[in-house]
């Protein structure tokens, strides 16, 4: 019987807040020492992979346009080498002007009387 009457007797030492009082927020919760060291281990080698990974992307590139370079400036030498052969070849005739076709109409200077 004791036990029930001590269950229903209130407690005089416990304060209730007032209403108009918001309630203080909540405490961070604490990290143990040893995750904050697993944290930044894990921190600093995932930026270790990312720096990797960035300068692999970089030096492809890089080594992409170097070779491209290369190939255009091969492909500009043949082509300055076949012009220049084939200025060298070509019959003088080719460039003046063309005769006209003898499919072409040509008036008369004469015109029949």
């Amino acid at each position: 019987m004791e036990a029930r009457t001590l269950a229903l007797t209130p407690l005089a030492n416990i304060t209730m807040p007032s209403p108009s009082a918001p309630p203080p927020p909540p405490a961070p919760p604490r990290m143990p020492s040893g995750q904050r060291g697993s944290l930044a281990a894990g921190a600093s080698g995932g930026l270790v992979v990312l720096l990797c990974l960035l300068t692999c992307f970089i030096c492809r590139v890089w080594r992409r346009n170097r070779y491209y370079s290369k190939v255009q400036r091969t492909l500009d030498e043949e082509e300055r080498a076949f012009q220049e052969c084939a200025l060298a070849f070509a019959p003088q005739a080719y460039f003046r002007r063309p005769k006209p076709s003898v499919h072409q109409h040509t008036p008369r200077r004469n015109p029949r009387p």
